[in-house]
């Protein structure tokens, strides 16, 4: 493959993968977790493993998408053109921001969902049980990462903003908004990369 294919196949990937991704998050915020809570019916242990079972399968799903795009747009601000837009913004910016945008869902969770990740892995496992999907492989990361740390603990025993579960789903539902903002922002940028970039 020469260097313009290369391009090509980036773009394609990058715009694919970037546009997939935050519209899976949306989808969890707008429609999965609305519907686990009214399927739960206040039932905590209901809404509990439904949170578990689809926060465990948007981790998976969220790793390779987050690493196609900092390489997709990566590659492309590496070879971007000198072409810029009216406001005189060369190309390459708008592709490092794309990477930097679309790549941030997981290391959002790490950070900024943090405490909630960990207070809702908690709840999970003393209301419903150890997760045991991945049999001898042991607990997903991403449901142990900070179930362990005292931000997490204080926030599922002690914050009473927090005490009913609907809340604390409800505010993760909040910090997946905010993620999923800048998601679909680092798509749009990355498309009016792609489109000014000859």
């Amino acid at each position: 493959m020469d260097i313009d294919q290369l391009t090509l196949l980036a773009k394609v990937v990058g715009l694919s993968s970037a546009g997939i991704f935050a519209g899976y998050t949306w989808a969890l915020s707008r429609a999965t977790v609305p519907s686990i809570l009214d399927y739960g019916s206040g039932d905590e242990k209901v809404i509990l493993a439904q949170w578990r079972h689809q926060y465990i399968d948007g981790a998976a799903f969220s790793r390779p998408c987050c690493l196609l795009n900092a390489l997709s747009f990566g590659f492309l601000a590496y070879h971007a053109t000198i072409s810029t837009l009216n406001l005189s913004i060369p190309v390459r910016y708008l592709y490092i921001f794309a990477a930097l945008a679309t790549a941030s869902g997981v290391p959002w969770a790490l950070t900024l969902l943090r405490r909630t990740n960990g207070a809702l892995s908690i709840r999970s496992k003393r209301l419903v049980g150890a997760y045991e999907g991945n049999g001898s492989w042991g607990q997903p990361m991403c449901i142990t990462y900070a179930s362990h740390e005292k931000a997490a603990i204080e926030r599922e025993a002690k914050d009473a903003r927090f005490r009913d579960t609907k809340e604390l789903v409800g505010r993760w539902r909040w910090h997946n908004d905010l993620r999923t903002a800048l998601l679909i922002l680092g798509t749009v940028v990355g498309a009016v990369a792609v489109a000014v970039d000859k």
